[in-house]
């Protein structure tokens, strides 16, 4: 009778990487529209003990095949460690950082124009139907409008009219958060600062938590990694000065701009 061999002594957290990471939920990739998943992959060494690297990979490469996707996926290490230069050496190009604000509030002010337009021609429509209203009650003053037919035209452009006070209430709305954005690029620049001050003191977790607060996303393109930074409130250490940085549950309290910069990619 052939003995029967014992499993191996280990347990499954044991075949798991343990590691922090970094850039989770951030990763995005350009080529699949897919978020980029913490993955690893196992080897074995010749003196028979496991390397765990890890990875980034692409959602979509996991629930299908790899060819989907020409990016698949990127070194942990590698990503995360350019991605923490990166914003370090942001915080010195306070120039640069300046005209990119400049743009983006440029571009603000272009995105109301054609808003402004509409409201206007919204606008003149509620003026049209006022003055239509106006009209039928002159005309049923002097008999050659029936109580009737005033009647049948006012509900209509009631209806008519409410639908144009919605549209406009919408459009008036949409300019005034335009508007409202002046970023500052001060503001920019000291939480990246701080971000440079900070972020090696801090645990692993922490680290986490202040690339989620000052990072909104990071697209992954073969060439190239665009960043959307927020413009936010001071970025501290102790847990007294998160409470004015981490997300609360309305995040807009929170998200309030976008910077988007961009940086090569490195191939390693």
């Amino acid at each position: 009778m052939r003995p029967v061999r014992p499993p191996p002594e280990h347990s499954r957290a044991e075949t798991k990487i343990q590691r922090t990471f970094l850039l989770k939920g951030l990763l995005r990739c350009s080529v699949c529209q897919s978020f980029m998943s913490p993955h690893y992959t196992q080897k074995r060494r010749k003196a028979q003990s496991i390397n765990r690297i890890a990875y980034y990979r692409c959602t979509k490469t996991m629930q299908h095949s790899n060819s989907i996707c020409t990016i698949k996926a990127l070194n942990a290490d590698a990503v995360e460690r350019q991605v923490i230069e990166y914003l370090s050496t942001l915080s010195q190009q306070a120039e640069w950082v300046k005209v990119t604000v400049e743009e983006l509030n440029l571009d603000q002010k272009e995105q109301v124009r054609p808003l402004e337009q509409e409201a206007i021609r919204l606008k003149a429509s509620l003026n049209r139907l006022e003055r239509e209203i106006d009209r039928l009650v002159r005309g049923v003053g002097q008999g050659t409008v029936s109580v009737q037919r005033l009647e049948d035209e006012m509900r209509r452009q009631q209806q008519e009219q409410h639908s144009l006070e919605t549209q406009y209430q919408a459009v008036q709305r949409q300019i005034q958060e335009h508007t409202a954005r002046e970023y500052d690029s001060e503001v920019v620049l000291r939480n990246l600062k701080n971000f440079q001050r900070i972020f090696a003191a801090l645990l692993s977790k922490e680290k986490m938590e202040v690339l989620r607060c000052l990072v909104r996303d990071i697209i992954v393109h073969p060439d190239k990694l665009v960043f959307n930074i927020f413009e936010l409130a001071e970025v501290g250490t102790s847990s007294q000065e998160r409470k004015g940085w981490l997300p609360g549950s309305n995040e807009s309290e929170y998200w309030r701009c976008r910077v988007r910069v961009a940086c090569e990619k490195r191939t390693n």
